[in-house]
């Protein structure tokens, strides 16, 4: 798996917008194709409605051949002898507590503000 394009912030209505690089990876058309939604653990899948030939989809391999030529591309593998992975994993718990903390902080300050 790879990220694609940039984070997307969810808009005031509850809405995101889907990446352009993942509309030309899945070959999407605007007002024409559909997608659906696929959630598994706090994994969220984005499938294109394709259509099947005598059981064959041909567009679904089409769009994951795309997808494995991006992710040769833009992957970058951990080298685990760089860094030690415990080291990693307790800076990055540290970088998440901040996060959390921020969070928080900023969320009181919109709750205060609206009270």
């Amino acid at each position: 798996m790879v990220q694609v394009g940039n984070k997307i912030k969810i808009d005031a209505s509850g809405r995101i917008t889907i990446p352009s690089e993942i509309m030309k990876l899945m070959d999407l058309e605007k007002n024409s194709d559909e997608v659906y939604w696929d959630i598994c653990g706090r994994k969220v899948c984005l499938m294109k409605v394709t259509t099947k030939y005598n059981g064959f989809d041909f567009e679904t391999q089409e769009i994951e051949e795309r997808l494995r030529d991006y992710e040769d591309q833009y992957l970058v593998n951990f080298d685990p002898e760089v860094v030690d992975p415990e080291e990693i994993e307790r800076l990055s718990r540290e970088q998440y507590l901040k996060d959390k903390k921020n969070k928080e902080e900023l969320r009181k300050l919109r709750n205060k503000d609206s009270s």
